[in-house]
């Protein structure tokens, strides 16, 4: 130990070649108090001596004994305690270990720049320093440490620009999340060693499979862990887990509107993170938000430039003046170009039930597609919204163990529910909300058109059809006999007349004859064949028009259906039947194959009635 009279001048000269020696190596921070302390053991001539740093995390200063051991051998015997609670005094009751051999025991406390305090401890077992001389070597250490941080802060800076500005290069104007992910990941490789990463992030996007990517859990049980913290709130967390030598470091991916998942870094147990550090891993992870955030924006405007085209373009077909099945045809084309969908269905609702329109899956057309189908038609009615939902199994009312992503739609015209479109996947979580949220406004724009198609198929319907029966009218009937006498090669046409009618309207009232003119109107469209037409010819007449029948083959048909008839109807009745047929080439019309079979008609009636008469 020098003289207290030129310690200040030995020591500075000590310290400015030290200065040197530190920078110009490339020392790391541990080896940096190695070479200090050795230093300050050379004027101080302590028995043993250590350096503590103060764990903000641990509110606790943390020896660091164990790494300036692996660097140096200036330690004999570990008689310091490893860990310091803030709040304590430094002293040889609360740093020395039990069974050590000093008796005295002096500490220096710094706070450099960058706000990392130290405490260098000393301990003694004879002949100590002055406190005058304590104080000049606390000084210049002082000095010391504020010089080597500021030059360590300078070249940790000017190398963090360095790496962000070319790394702002690579990713600011990348448009692809796997662009910005792997330059972030090289960026990470080639500053930190020993580490491993995993990027979690809280949306599902489609990046290389070589990225270490996972989704973030926002389950019940993550709730409480740090990386679901660093999410919600925005700020790095770190956590030493000495049980396992690792600290786990976890850093937001942050950009200006909002968080789009965070950076999980493990590395080998770090006893402490500079704040540079931190503040560099901050500022990367912020970049790589920021890149995310303007790429997911690129991304999302590019869907909605092209779910905006193929909107328009339904829209434009739409208007078009297709019928029911070419809409049907169309939708049901733009939902498969939009998501890869299992099973589609659409079905209208009339006041005769439910029907499934041609183009639907098949499956809803089994027992199973109907009870699904039933069960989301009661849902419409109580609830005109969409239905959005990722696994059907979990709701409480399970109507099918078959498929577990479901889109259902309503297709409505002033507030009144016309139908409703199905689509389904056996996956769970199949669709994507962008996905939901452009065939719902597909849906909607083809509704209309979907709506004005279902009316105008019943108007021209109610036009066509007897309100009480079903059956098709009579000009109906006729126009059809006539359409196909121009390019068909035989038909025929019966009348039947019910027996009696005013005996049954006398005996049971009007609303009993209407009653079994409805009877005997089913009946015939039951019984007449896919390609038959059924007609009301008027007041309790009816009629049937078979293309390509002959006149044996119609006289067959009307003894089928008025045995038919006399079985199910209630009062009973009977039929009296007027057959009449042509050929190609026999020059008849409309008008003469209608006298004809009302002349059989007339015969039958005259002649004792329930029976058939051709002519």
């Amino acid at each position: 130990m020098v003289p207290e009279t030129n310690a200040g001048g030995e020591i500075q000269q000590s310290y400015f070649k030290l200065l040197f020696k530190i920078m110009g190596n490339n020392f790391n921070r541990t080896e940096v108090l190695s070479q200090i302390l050795r230093e300050m053991k050379n004027h101080l001539t302590p028995m043993d001596a250590a350096v503590y740093y103060y764990e903000e995390y641990e509110h606790a200063f943390k020896l660091i004994d164990e790494d300036l051991q692996k660097e140096s051998s200036i330690y004999k015997s570990p008689i310091f305690n490893r860990s310091i609670e803030k709040d304590s005094l430094f002293n040889a009751e609360t740093v020395l270990a039990e069974g050590s051999d000093s008796t005295e025991m002096k500490s220096l406390h710094f706070t450099i720049d960058n706000a990392e305090e130290f405490q260098f401890v000393f301990s003694y077992s004879d002949k100590v320093p002055t406190e005058a001389y304590f104080e000049i070597v606390k000084r210049e250490t002082s000095s010391l440490l504020h010089m080597i941080s500021r030059f360590y802060t300078k070249k940790s800076n000017s190398w963090h620009c360095h790496e962000l500005f070319e790394l702002s290069k690579q990713i600011l104007t990348a448009n692809d999340m796997t662009t910005i992910l792997t330059e972030l990941s090289h960026v990470l490789r080639k500053n930190y060693t020993d580490i491993s990463y995993c990027f979690l992030l809280s949306q599902d996007v489609e990046v290389s499979p070589a990225l270490p990517v996972e989704s973030l859990d926002y389950n019940q049980e993550s709730l409480n862990s740090l990386s679901t913290k660093a999410f919600l709130t925005g700020e790095l967390q770190i956590e030493n887990m000495p049980e396992i030598k690792t600290t786990y470091i976890y850093a937001p991916l942050k950009g200006k509107q909002g968080i789009y998942g965070v950076l999980e870094i493990n590395v080998p147990l770090v006893v402490y993170y500079p704040k540079m550090e931190k503040q560099f891993l901050v500022e990367l992870t912020n970049l790589a938000g920021k890149a995310i955030e303007a790429a997911t924006m690129f991304q999302r405007s590019k869907h909605q430039v092209s779910d905006l085209t193929l909107i328009n373009k339904t829209s434009h077909l739409l208007n078009s003046n297709l019928d029911l099945l070419e809409i049907v045809s169309l939708v049901k084309s733009q939902i498969l170009s939009t998501c890869q969908a299992a099973e589609i269905g659409f079905i209208t609702i009339n006041e005769g039930g439910q029907e499934v329109l041609s183009g639907s899956s098949t499956f809803f057309h089994t027992v199973d597609g109907r009870i699904f189908m039933n069960h989301l038609l009661e849902r419409t009615n109580r609830c005109t919204e969409p239905l959005f939902c990722g696994d059907i199994l979990e709701q409480d009312e399970i109507i099918s163990d078959r498929f577990r992503s479901v889109m259902a739609f309503p297709v409505m015209k002033g507030g009144k529910v016309l139908g409703i479109v199905i689509v389904l996947h056996q996956e769970s979580y199949r669709f994507t909300f962008d996905q939901f949220k452009l065939i719902q406004a597909i849906i909607f724009h083809s509704a209309l058109a979907m709506a004005n198609t279902i009316l105008k198929d019943q108007l021209k319907k109610a036009v066509v059809t007897d309100y009480m029966t079903g059956l098709f009218t009579r000009n109906y009937l006729e126009g059809k006999v006539k359409e196909h006498m121009a390019k068909g090669d035989q038909g025929a046409l019966i009348l039947f007349d019910i027996d009696d009618f005013k005996q049954i309207n006398d005996k049971y009232g009007h609303y009993m004859g209407d009653q079994v003119i409805t009877q005997v109107a089913d009946t015939l469209s039951n019984n007449i064949g896919a390609d038959n037409i059924s007609a009301r010819w008027g007041g309790e007449e009816m009629a049937i028009y078979a293309p390509e029948m002959s006149l044996e083959e119609g006289c067959a048909l009307a003894e089928k259906v008025s045995r038919q008839v006399q079985l199910v109807t209630d009062p009973s009745v009977t039929l009296s039947s007027g057959v009449s047929a042509w050929v190609r080439g026999d020059g008849k019309e409309m008008l003469t194959l209608y006298l004809h079979s009302d002349k059989a008609l007339y015969e039958a009636k005259n002649n004792g009635k329930n029976q058939v008469k051709k002519n």
